[in-house]
């Protein structure tokens, strides 16, 4: 299952006031719970379809390898240090931020895959490449505290 549930307008990483970051995260943490309420709803309606749904998410791209971190479900990002939403937000961005300098935030998706929960997010490079990361987020998705 694939929910597209966010897409971040370039002007949203050129506001550089300083309740930016703060925006950002309660944006996010409010489309995960949208996100978390539609797969809920989902599960409930789709009952025994779901097992034979089929897979939405695209593969990674072209430039990615199966062996890099975060090009695949097999690959996903584990943030150790996130335990809840506010967290594991704060360090998917940092991520980005720290391992792909200049590079900004397109798209977001939230992916169900063999009973895990992922954000697939789609980057933009300086020069327009894109690149798709995999986060295995199923250990803090959804929790508040």
């Amino acid at each position: 299952m694939c929910l597209n549930f966010v897409t971040v307008a370039d002007d949203d990483w050129r506001d550089f006031s300083r309740d930016a970051p703060m925006r950002h995260t309660a944006r996010a943490i409010a489309n995960h719970m949208a996100a978390a309420i539609a797969v809920l709803a989902i599960g409930l309606t789709a009952g025994a379809m779901h097992a034979s749904a089929t897979q939405v998410a695209t593969a990674p791209t072209a430039g990615s390898t199966a062996a890099e971190p975060g090009s695949s479900y097999g690959t996903a990002i584990v943030l150790e240090g996130a335990k809840n939403e506010m967290s594991g937000i704060e360090a998917e961005h940092s991520y980005i931020v720290t391992h792909y300098p200049g590079w900004r935030q397109r798209e977001q998706a939230l992916l169900d895959h063999d009973g895990r929960i992922y954000d697939r997010i789609e980057i933009v490079g300086p020069k327009g490449e894109t690149k798709s990361l995999y986060f295995d987020i199923t250990d803090w998705f959804g929790k508040l505290d």
